[in-house]
């Protein structure tokens, strides 16, 4: 997985920050964004739109790359587990080829006869099912698990960048993207605020990879 496609995945998980009440976790109120040193509506009302490039954040940050290997760290090990999986089928119907062989050895019949012959082919097909199953469930659990990992880089987002656009008294946060936004002014991004912000939080020892999305968890599933 290239560090393109999780920033492409990125911008999926667009920030959408619109003002609201302080007391619900939202904006602070008129009081309070002045004291930020903000400029808002005679109602309280924060106006204008600040713009965050989550491209940058994360490579800035280091995020991109962390991403990328996090993936393909958690794709490695459902792999793994297929061919587990797929090695335990095998040596399944190898066995079974055995039994079958055996009594034919002993009763004198024909290990080639139809009715084997559909009997293996039986399992064979049951098998492949299988491991059909289980390798569309871990296609499933990665996709869960990369939206976890993107989730949680944008839980860390979310409420710097809602800290800076209130300082500047900007009422909502976008993500920059260039299919949406056709032109902005340079005093709306606030992108690098966003990034020093974080690292001097991150610098503070408030650091949300410690508590990074594990990887894929082994289950009850076959494959496991």
């Amino acid at each position: 997985m290239h560090v393109r496609s999780v920033m492409v995945s990125l911008v999926v998980f667009q920030l959408a920050i619109v003002a609201g009440g302080c007391g619900n976790g939202g904006w602070p109120s008129r009081g309070e964004s002045k004291q930020a040193g903000s400029s808002a509506h005679a109602d309280g009302r924060l106006s204008g739109v600040a713009v965050v490039d989550l491209d940058e954040v994360a490579k800035q940050l280091g995020i991109d790359v962390a991403l990328v290997k996090q993936i393909n760290d958690g794709q490695a090990s459902l792999n793994q587990q297929l061919r587990t999986l797929q090695t335990s089928l095998s040596e399944q119907f190898q066995e079974k080829v055995r039994v079958l062989k055996s009594n034919s050895l002993g009763n004198g019949s024909n290990l080639d006869s139809a009715a084997q012959k559909q009997q293996l082919a039986g399992l064979e097909r049951e098998l492949n099912l299988q491991l059909n199953q289980a390798k569309q469930t871990a296609q499933k659990e990665l996709s869960v698990y990369r939206q976890r990992l993107i989730q949680s880089f944008r839980s860390e987002v979310v409420p710097v960048a809602r800290e800076v656009a209130v300082e500047r008294g900007l009422g909502v946060v976008i993500t920059k993207n260039d299919t949406v936004l056709l032109a902005f002014d340079d005093a709306h991004d606030i992108t690098a605020a966003l990034i020093a912000r974080l690292r001097a939080k991150r610098a503070a020892g408030h650091d949300p990879r410690a508590s990074t999305a594990s990887r894929p968890a082994p289950s009850d599933t076959t494959y496991r």
